[in-house]
């Protein structure tokens, strides 16, 4: 999606990383002894190191709920950056779970922070039942965002982009195409992609909604295109191999000044 050089920190064997893109680079995080995967708390200066030049990070896809998962976390979003803005940081799926019922802990984050729930990690973040959650998405979305300060996308059919005191999007692209594992993870990269090359203007909360609702809305489209090729289901490498052609076509539409639906 265009972030440019992207270093993926993982404590699994890196080899099926290079085979995806060998351009990738790679950092290898020491891993817990526990059993259950995933890094070692070991790996807290080894993430520093990989950070520090970081203008966005993603975190959470497969980065699994041992116990030494917060510590991980905590390290990136309190993180220091000497750029000209605050770091963005999209944390997703594990990077989520870790702050079960203590969603208050994210307002202690240096970063900027974007969080991508669905309703039942919404319902855990907040310490509530899911049926609340599904009763009502947008205040439950708009009472994460004004106890973390982040910007929040409340993923769901009309998947909710709000902050706090700011206006909420409500993305009407995609659909059930986007139900399949791991389609949420492609959302993440996108996020940090548009993220890191414009999205965080002088650490500014409302640049980076206008840039997470744009981007939510792009993934929404890959969704449809990628749908409409497989009868209405989109894998996780379906929507990756049709961004570049959707990319292209909206380039070429912005260029001759026709905004319209691809």
């Amino acid at each position: 999606a265009g972030a440019g050089l992207v270093t993926v920190a993982t404590s699994a064997d890196p080899a099926p990383v290079l085979a995806t893109d060998p351009g990738l680079m790679v950092r290898r995080l020491p891993a817990a002894e526990d059993g259950v995967g995933g890094p070692a708390a070991s790996s807290v200066d080894t993430v520093l190191e990989a950070l520090a030049d970081a203008t966005a990070v993603v975190v959470g896809p497969g980065l699994g709920h041992q116990d030494t998962t917060r510590a991980v976390v905590d390290a990136v979003l309190c993180a220091p950056y000497h750029g000209p803005a605050r770091r963005t940081v999209v944390l997703d799926a594990d990077g989520l779970n870790v702050f079960r019922d203590d969603a208050a802990a994210l307002a202690e984050a240096s970063c900027l922070l974007v969080l991508t729930p669905h309703e039942r990690e919404l319902a855990r973040l907040l310490g509530v039942e899911v049926d609340e959650v599904v009763a009502d998405r947008h205040g439950a979305a708009s009472e994460l965002a004004r106890v973390t300060g982040a910007v929040v996308v409340a993923k769901g059919p009309g998947t909710l982009v709000v902050r706090d005191d700011g206006p909420t999007w409500v993305v009407t692209t995609g659909g059930p195409e986007l139900g399949s594992g791991g389609t949420g993870d492609v959302l993440a990269g996108l996020l940090g992609a548009a993220l890191a090359t414009g999205g965080n203007s002088g650490g500014d909360v409302d640049a980076a909604h206008a840039v997470v609702a744009g981007t939510v809305h792009l993934h929404g489209l890959a969704g449809e295109r990628a749908g409409s090729r497989s009868g209405g289901r989109a894998t996780a490498r379906a929507l990756i191999e049709v961004l570049p052609g959707l990319l292209a076509d909206l380039a070429a539409r912005r260029d001759a000044g026709r905004w319209r639906h691809p």
